[in-house]
């Protein structure tokens, strides 16, 4: 006989699997089979976290950016540390011009303290940046660029120190129309807006 226990580990199983699928069919520019998967992982198992990521990714390929808010937040509110749905999550704020939201996401980032938070804590930078608290901007840099350092991470020292050459104390930096950079995730780094992340279901 089958126990309760074996039944659940086969759903979660089955529904880890579509989250996959909705990532590998959203990178192959096959939406509709990726919302089919979407649905079927949801039907399993409708608090895997991935499954809603996975759905947000997707979502901002096609420019949905509101479905694909709504998305991010249902992956928080199963898994508040999913640090990456809170990483999307800001920079649609951000797109929002809400910046003092975008800035506390981006802040629930910066823990736990690994390889990833110089990474983060660079994009919290630019969020203060368009925010035009250029001080706070350049002191999260300059935090992001130590800690970046230390884990040997060379490109991303660079890019920050480009980033802190482009602040100078002049008024005109500061207007609502200003943003410094607005690196974005993509195979473990925060760069290039347009490249979205998806992630497979362990």
């Amino acid at each position: 006989m089958v126990s309760v226990v074996a039944v659940i580990i086969g759903a979660r199983r089955l529904a880890q699997a579509h989250a996959n699928l909705v990532s590998i069919f959203g990178r192959l520019g096959q939406p509709e089979k990726a919302r089919q998967h979407y649905r079927a992982a949801v039907e399993v198992d409708p608090n895997l976290p991935e499954i809603h990521y996975n759905f947000g990714i997707l979502l901002l390929s096609q420019r949905r950016l509101n479905d694909a808010a709504a998305a991010f937040q249902r992956a928080l509110e199963i898994k508040p540390n999913y640090r990456l749905a809170r990483f999307h999550l800001a920079h649609l704020l951000l797109q929002r011009r809400q910046n003092d939201e975008a800035i506390y996401q981006l802040e629930q980032t910066l823990t736990p303290e690994d390889a990833q938070t110089p990474r983060f804590m660079y994009s919290l930078a630019g969020a203060y940046a368009q925010s035009g608290d250029l001080p706070s901007a350049r002191r999260y840099l300059q935090e992001a660029r130590q800690r970046a350092a230390s884990f040997g991470q060379a490109e991303l020292v660079a890019e920050i120190d480009r980033a802190l050459r482009s602040i100078r104390p002049a008024a005109d930096l500061a207007g609502p129309n200003f943003t410094l950079f607005q690196p974005c995730a993509h195979g473990g780094r925060l760069r290039n807006r347009r490249r979205r992340q998806f992630v497979h279901a362990a």
